[in-house]
């Protein structure tokens, strides 16, 4: 069963400063992770992973129990500790969203 992907503001803000080809490949990599979303390497724990592109990385959480792939952010290979620490630091949040989002989204399965 495919993934529901969510993302974060700042996913999309960092996807739109892209160039077209670069957000071509990145929706590509978000269709193939939508199907298998532990397919990029995890970071910390097996639901915290980051997938590659050229010298871009693309930072996600994966919350099996209500098929959610959360896109968090995206960063270049010199930002990936900064990238890494960031998440680690704001996990909560991020699974509060994931709740929230759930709550109100349980009643029409399509949004």
């Amino acid at each position: 069963m495919a993934y529901r992907i969510l993302k974060t503001e700042l996913f999309d803000r960092k996807f739109a400063k892209l160039s077209p080809d670069v957000q071509r490949a990145i929706e590509k990599i978000r269709d193939k992770l939508k199907e298998n979303p532990f397919e990029g390497k995890p970071l910390h724990s097996d639901f915290f992973r980051e997938k590659k592109y050229k010298k871009y990385r693309i930072y996600y959480l994966i919350y099996k129990e209500c098929l959610i792939l959360y896109l968090i952010t995206i960063s270049e290979k010199k930002d990936q500790q900064t990238a890494i620490n960031t998440v680690m630091k704001f996990l909560e949040i991020y699974r509060q969203e994931v709740e929230e989002w759930v709550k109100q989204n349980k009643s029409n399965p399509t949004a």
